[in-house]
C-alpha cells in the first residue's frame, strides 16, 4: 500500500513544475489516475476472486491456477482486439462500455455458485471447460477497458494541444500496475474474510464505478 501511495504521490511531487503546465485541467489528470487505478484493482479483485472459486470447484490449485491464466489472457486479448469497434471518445459509449465488465463479474457472481453445485460430481474435464466458460464473459469485458482508456487520454491529448507537456502514458501504466499489484493481496484477505463472492463483488463495483472518470474523460 506504502508503494503504491509512492507511485501516485511521488510523480506529482518530482515533476509539480511541469505538471502546472499540463494542458489538461487537474480534474482530468485525477478522472485519468482514477480510472487506470480502478481498473488495475479490479482486473486482479476478480481473478483472485475467479481463482478461489475454480480452486474449490476443481479440487485442484495448480490446474485452477493454469485455466485462470491462459483463460484471462486468451479472453482479454479478445476484448482488447475487439475494443477497436468502440469509439471511446463518443458520450453515449464512454459510459456504456465500462459497464459491460461490471455487469459480467455480477453476473458470474451471482451465478457461479449454483452452476458449481450442479456440476460439483462431474468429471474433471466437464469441470475443467465448465471453468473456461465461466472465466469467458467477464475476461471479455475487462480486456476492454485498459485500450479504450489509453485511446480516451491520447485523444485527450490531442485536443488540449499538450504535446509540449509531459506525457501521461507511462504513468498511467505504472498506476494501473501498482494497483493490481496491490489488490492481489487485498483480493486474497478479502476472500479469506468475507467470502469469495464479496471479492468478486468489490471488482464488479471498481468497473461499475468507471463511468464516473470516462465521462469527464469524453469530450
Amino acid at each position: 500500500l506504502a508503494l503504491t501511495a509512492l507511485t501516485v504521490v511521488g510523480p506529482l511531487l518530482a515533476r509539480r513544475q511541469q505538471l502546472r503546465a499540463l494542458a489538461w485541467p487537474v480534474r482530468d489528470v485525477v478522472a485519468a489516475l482514477a480510472y487506470f487505478a480502478l481498473i488495475g484493482l479490479g482486473f486482479m479483485f476478480v481473478e483472485i476472486g475467479l481463482l478461489s472459486r475454480l480452486s474449490v470447484f476443481l479440487g485442484q490449485p495448480t490446474l485452477a491456477l493454469a485455466l485462470l491464466l491462459g483463460g484471462v489472457i486468451f479472453f482479454t486479448g479478445i476484448g482488447s482486439l475487439l475494443s477497436q469497434r468502440i469509439a471511446p471518445g463518443v458520450r453515449g459509449w464512454a459510459l456504456g462500455y465500462p459497464l459491460i465488465p461490471g455487469l459480467l463479474v455480477l453476473l458470474v457472481a451471482v451465478c457461479a455458485p449454483g452452476l458449481i453445485q450442479a456440476f460439483a460430481s462431474a468429471p474433471t474435464a466437464t469441470r475443467a471447460l465448465l471453468s473456461l466458460g465461466v472465466l469467458m464473459p467477464p475476461a471479455l469485458g475487462m480486456g476492454l477497458c485498459f485500450p479504450l482508456g489509453l485511446r480516451l487520454c491520447e485523444q485527450l491529448e490531442r485536443v488540449r494541444h499538450a504535446a509540449q507537456a509531459p506525457r501521461l502514458g507511462p504513468w498511467l501504466w505504472c498506476i494501473n500496475g501498482a494497483f493490481g499489484v496491490c489488490a492481489s493481496g487485498l483480493g486474497l484477505m478479502t476472500s479469506m474474510t468475507w467470502g469469495i463472492t464479496c471479492t468478486l463483488l468489490i471488482g464488479a463495483a471498481c468497473y461499475l464505478l468507471l463511468p464516473l472518470a470516462t465521462l469527464r474523460l469524453a469530450h
